[in-house]
């Protein structure tokens, strides 16, 4: 079994007699689907004593007597959470606290004023310091975000920075003044290197102006509605939004996002390059074929994860989420201000994370209330921070900035990875909200290491053999184990011959096709 029947940390209770069980050892694949759910002992006779059948290691294992009960029990199942084709109007989990504000943005800025977090203790690292011996050496590496503050070397880009967040265009230039003009400023832009080694970003005086140009103003982009955390509408094009980006504050009739600008193939590719540490440790560069990624592939062929362009007006927030898969994210500010709320990704966290995903709460209720060791984070312009896989965040925008970053999946994280790749297919995440392609960049991943673990028994006559290969660290060597049971569960219901199912034979059918040809 998937999910649950194979997670340690899930538990769930007699809805009759209260008794804790095990999920793993009763192999219930998804407590979140059901609304009452009751032991077998309670269905074959609700009226029988406790026979002590849950583990006394579960979170209450206190002697009960089950109360007198004949009538006759089943479970419940959880009714699928109700879709509606209407845009949601706000985000009003705030609104019963006494002095929010009406407005859901509002509401969001009270809740970082008002509310207690833990303080800010994530380690600030020099950039020289991101690299894959901290990793192999660092036993802490990893397990929280850490930041490189801005170098002193920034200091002198300081004014270009807020150049670019002037308005880019003068109201009496035509479309041909434009053009000349964009195509000056384009070739004044060159990637700045920062004390991170690999990791080049756009210069501080960009403008979103200079990315319309580059990437051409019909380049369409996903624009997220703030108030309801929904796409704005079925299409934008990057001229539309640098108008409405460029627009007064006051005159922004709605706060809007873009969080999902990914421009690898693009001309902006050459500004945004991510650090060595993560191109080291990224599962795509590393495994996925040359040829068959960047420019020579086709379009959502591969896992095109690595260089986003995000830009958010004044006012602008991301509810609570998990970046997809547990992914990491390097993350770096060209200029303006990000407020990060974390929490870790403790089995307690996890769990009140899976439950407010697949509930209507998310409309009225704040995840962040449910959760435990809240951190609130600020990073300005010319800081980068890493944030490692599984950490829940949300994210509020205090002004105008302008963000690139990107994704990556990692040996040193795998159970976490899998563990929320499992949350997103319980709680039934839409596909392109999904790590693309993550169970073929799987595959690639266990041939890849197939491959480095090879003794190289070819050597000359005479000659002494070559040395095996030196072994993986242990952290990640148990992440590839669980990573090859995976694999091995996909081949096991490919072979499985009883299954004729609907659902049964979709999964074969998507576990065949993610096999490389």
């Amino acid at each position: 079994g998937k999910g649950a029947a194979k997670d340690y940390d899930v538990w769930i209770s007699c809805s009759h007699c209260q008794d804790w069980y095990h999920c793993i050892c009763i192999q219930l694949e998804n407590p979140q689907d059901y609304d009452q759910w009751y032991c077998e002992v309670c269905i074959r006779d609700p009226s029988a004593s406790s026979s002590s059948s849950s583990s006394s290691s579960a979170p209450s294992s206190k002697a009960r007597t089950r109360p007198a009960f004949t009538k006759p029990l089943s479970n419940v199942p959880r009714p699928e959470p109700r879709k509606s084709k209407r845009i949601k109007t706000v985000i009003d989990y705030a609104a019963v606290q006494s002095g929010m504000p009406a407005d859901p943005i509002g509401r969001w800025y009270a809740l970082l004023e008002t509310r207690s977090f833990l303080p800010d203790r994530f380690r600030r690292m020099e950039g020289k310091q991101w690299s894959v011996e901290w990793l192999v050496n660092d036993p802490e590496a990893l397990s929280e975000p850490v930041i490189v503050p801005r170098s002193s070397s920034r200091q002198e880009g300081q004014d270009e920075g807020k150049k670019g967040k002037e308005r880019g265009r003068g109201a009496d230039e035509d479309e041909s003044d434009r053009a000349r003009r964009g195509s000056a400023r384009r070739r004044t832009l060159r990637p700045r290197k920062t004390s991170i080694p690999g990791m080049k970003v756009p210069p501080s005086h960009i403008k979103v102006s200079d990315i319309a140009s580059i990437l051409g103003e019909d380049h369409p982009v996903e624009v997220i509605d703030v108030a309801s955390q929904t796409s704005s509408k079925s299409s934008w094009s990057l001229g539309e939004w640098c108008e409405y980006f460029e627009t007064d504050q006051d005159e922004r009739r709605k706060v809007l996002n873009v969080i999902s600008l990914e421009v690898s193939g693009t001309e902006m590719e050459r500004l945004v390059e991510a650090p060595k540490l993560v191109s080291e440790m990224d599962w795509t560069t590393r495994d996925w074929p040359a040829d068959r990624r960047g420019r020579s592939a086709r379009e959502n062929s591969w896992p095109k994860v690595l260089r986003y362009v995000l830009m958010g007006v004044k006012g602008a927030y991301s509810d609570w989420h998990i970046d997809f898969a547990a992914s990491g994210v390097y993350y770096h500010v060209v200029w303006g201000r990000k407020v990060f709320l974390f929490a870790p990704p403790t089995p307690a966290n996890l769990s009140s994370y899976r439950s407010w995903c697949s509930s209507t709460r998310q409309d009225h209720e704040w995840l962040g209330d449910s959760l435990k060791g809240l951190t609130k984070v600020e990073i300005g312009e010319g800081e980068t921070m890493l944030i490692p896989g599984g950490w829940l965040h949300s994210v509020y925008t205090p002004e105008d900035t302008l963000v690139v970053g990107g994704n990556f999946l990692t040996d040193w994280n795998v159970a976490t990875q899998l563990r929320v790749a499992e949350i997103e297919e319980q709680t039934k995440v839409p596909k392109k909200f999904r790590y693309p392609h993550l169970k073929r960049l799987s595959w690639y991943v266990a041939s890849g290491w197939a491959d480095r673990l090879k003794v190289d028994r070819s050597c000359e006559e005479g000659e002494p053999p070559s040395p095996p290969p030196p072994p993986p660290p242990l952290k990640v060597l148990r992440g590839l184990s669980m990573l090859v049971r995976t694999l091995q569960d996909d081949v096991e219901l490919m072979e499985d011959e009883t299954v004729k199912d609907e659902k049964g034979l979709r999964e074969v059918k998507l576990a065949k096709e993610a096999i490389p040809s």
